[in-house]
């Protein structure tokens, strides 16, 4: 019989005032009123990653932030021809930039030529569509993996999706594609009328 378990990948997980500290919590020795507290405060979390990889290659580097942004914002305006924009991984494996790479106003299929089978993109669509007697602008979120990526670059480029949407955030709906034909039969499933 035993009170306690512990689970541990390292051995500097379990010290013997970690065992004790345990101990007296089962046994009603402790207060918890004023260590707990101290407890917290003196181990800050610290984010480990597996493989080597290190917290710097994890954040989203660009080539040009304010180009993209701009570019969104144009897409969003109601006042601009604008109605799509595209921006896509440049540079290293190792340390892959966004970049703009391309706008215009010729709606999904002139936004779907822009796209490579060999890269990572994502992309801002803005459409008008007709509901009764109204007309509604609605945004859609694109997300281009081509089909020619290999899985380790998808894999690569995949830990920065989060950052990259919150770019493009907000939006009505998302849809993906590999290949064209792919990108254009899942567009047909959410808007309307294409």
């Amino acid at each position: 019989p035993f009170h306690q378990d512990f689970v541990v990948a390292e051995q500097e997980e379990l010290t013997e005032e970690i065992a004790k500290d345990k101990i007296a919590s089962l046994t009603g020795t402790k207060s918890h009123v004023t260590t707990r507290r101290s407890l917290k405060m003196a181990q800050p979390f610290v984010r480990k990653f597996l493989g080597g990889v290190k917290g710097e290659t994890q954040k989203l580097e660009f080539v040009d932030k304010d180009a993209i942004l701009d570019s969104i914002a144009d897409v969003r305006n109601d006042n601009s021809s604008t109605s799509w924009c595209v921006a896509g991984f440049e540079g290293g494996k190792k340390l892959p930039k966004l970049a703009l790479v391309a706008s215009g106003s010729g709606g999904l299929h002139e936004m779907a030529d822009c796209f490579k089978e060999d890269q990572v993109m994502f992309g801002l669509l803005r459409n008008k569509e007709q509901y009764d007697r109204s007309t509604v602008v609605r945004f859609y979120y694109v997300q281009w993996k081509g089909a020619a990526v290999s899985m380790a670059a998808k894999g690569h480029t995949g830990v920065f999706s989060g950052a990259v949407s919150a770019i493009f955030t907000p939006y009505h709906d998302d849809f993906l594609g590999e290949t064209v034909d792919d990108l254009l039969a899942n567009a047909r499933g959410k808007i309307k009328d294409l």
